[in-house]
């Protein structure tokens, strides 16, 4: 297993190479969860906190 060690404390540094690829796989799933958590914290706000926003079950029937 690999040990996290400080970027200084690298042997490249300060020349670090990147793969593309994965940092765009995992912005790419940093940006979903974040809206995700985002749309939920939205809710949250508006249902609890202005009560004027509260969506009756009844509107579904």
């Amino acid at each position: 297993m690999a040990r996290n060690i400080w970027n200084w404390q690298q042997h490249n540094w300060p020349n670090f190479t990147h793969n593309v690829d994965a940092l765009n796989t995992l912005e790419l799933k940093f940006s979903q969860n974040t809206g995700t958590v985002l749309g939920a914290f939205k809710f949250v706000i508006l249902y609890f906190f202005i009560p004027s926003n509260r969506i009756s079950i009844n509107t579904f029937k």
